[in-house]
């Protein structure tokens, strides 16, 4: 027996039922046949996750660009940070009352629609919460989507405020999910052909926090019962939403592409003579 082959076999999460293959298998199709249907932790290549809707290898992305200058002392509020500049200059909808009150679930899940990016699905978040608590913040005055602007100062300053909080955390106390009441995030894994990319479902903020720390890989939980554990493109007629009609094979297969671009669809980059 390899040694690789014995970690696999003694490796495993304080969280039963739920395998580590960290370490231990670098192929997420591997892993599958490993796992054998059951949940398992794999570590994802900062450049292959997606998180928040950015690649996550990109310098630019506003959310690791922020906590990134955060942490460096160049910016300590929501006002003048790269978070501030990526709303003002993407702004797919027309005022912050106009954002979705939620978006059709992807191609390759079940038919629904997501609120959780929405001030409302924010307002859900105990995080969230907090942050506009401490704030003084009215919930009212939360408007807006997580991924595109315009919205309301008070949705930018809570966000802000919550990833500086998380950062915090866990940068001072660090990240171990197996030692506390947290949890791994988890996602859907995506091939084409020999690559593939994971979308974070759950836990899309302590990713970016992650980043921004300048981890290589991150741990994800795949298999997880509320996200389909992978998608293959070949596949892309027996896509639920596809079947259901609620997407066409070529609008999912453009949604499913976009996964493996490096730069979110805005184009929007970091000032250029910010130092980062």
């Amino acid at each position: 027996m390899t040694t690789a082959m014995f970690a696999f076999f003694r490796k495993r999460s304080r969280r039963e039922g739920l395998l580590d293959l960290r370490g231990v298998v670098d192929d997420p199709r591997e892993a599958w046949l490993r796992a054998r249907g059951a949940p398992f932790l794999f570590e994802v290549p900062a450049a292959k996750i997606r998180a928040l809707g950015f690649a996550g290898s990109d310098p630019d992305n506003p959310f690791v660009v922020t906590l990134r200058d955060y942490a460096a002392g160049r910016c300590s509020a929501y006002q003048g940070s790269a978070l501030e500049d990526f709303y003002r200059q993407w702004q797919p909808f027309r005022t912050a009352h106009d954002a979705p009150a939620g978006q059709p679930e992807p191609p390759w899940r079940e038919r629904g629609r997501r609120t959780e990016n929405t001030a409302a699905g924010r307002l859900q978040r105990a995080g969230f919460l907090d942050a506009a608590r401490e704030l003084g913040v009215r919930p009212e005055d939360i408007r807006g989507h997580i991924t595109g602007g315009p919205v309301t100062g008070a949705f930018g300053e809570v966000t802000f405020r919550r990833l500086a909080r998380l950062y915090d955390s866990v940068r001072r106390d660090g990240f171990r999910p197996d030692q506390s009441d947290a949890s791994y995030p988890s996602g859907t894994c995506h091939l084409r052909g020999d690559d593939f990319r994971v979308t974070v479902g759950s836990g899309k903020h302590r990713v970016t926090v992650l980043l921004a720390l300048g981890w290589s890989k991150i741990p994800v939980e795949l298999g997880h019962r509320k996200a389909p554990g992978a998608t293959r493109r070949e596949e892309v007629g027996d896509w639920p939403n596809v079947r259901s009609g609620l997407y066409t094979p070529e609008e999912a297969l453009r949604l499913f592409d976009a996964n493996f671009e490096d730069r979110h669809p805005s184009g929007w980059s970091a000032a250029p003579d910010a130092t980062r």
